[in-house]
């Protein structure tokens, strides 16, 4: 994910979309059961819970990946990513 952004923003380096990436071990509700002291906001609600605001993150979601798609960088392929650091709070 690095080297494709790094690659997508050569003509404004060291310029990235996403400067800071974090991987959460069980996902986000995970983080959030065991440390909800780091979480703004300090609640956790499921995307089921709300059909409405589901069916607008599926829509960003669809758009946002016909436009990364679309960009001249498409060309560059995403590649595996050797190592993973392991944050503890």
């Amino acid at each position: 994910m690095r080297e494709w952004d790094r690659n997508a923003n050569l003509s404004c380096f060291p310029s990235l979309f996403y400067p800071e990436m974090y991987v959460l071990h069980r996902g986000y509700k995970g983080f959030y059961e065991e440390k909800p002291l780091h979480c703004e906001p300090p609640a956790y609600k499921k995307m089921v819970d709300d059909p409405g605001q589901l069916r607008v993150y599926k829509a960003k979601c669809k758009t946002e990946l016909v436009r990364l798609k679309s960009k001249s960088v498409s060309s560059i392929k995403l590649g595996r990513s050797v190592s993973v650091k392991k944050f503890v709070f």
